[in-house]
């Protein structure tokens, strides 16, 4: 994964937290482990939570 894909996975990740109520699970659970990627490449983005929260899991 590139640096400009990981940024791009990042922004999507951020915009679907923030929309998680219109989306769909499997789209959610997609989009989450795209923003964690994202994340570990650049060492940045998304924290645990944030994705637990996106996957529907409870913390």
């Amino acid at each position: 994964m590139r640096v400009t894909d990981a940024n791009a996975a990042i922004r999507i990740g951020r915009w679907a937290l923030d929309n998680r109520e219109i989306l769909p699970d499997q789209i959610r659970h997609d989009i989450a482990h795209l923003a964690e990627r994202g994340s570990q490449k650049l060492m940045a983005g998304l924290r645990d939570d944030e994705l637990a929260i996106l996957r529907g899991e409870r913390r």
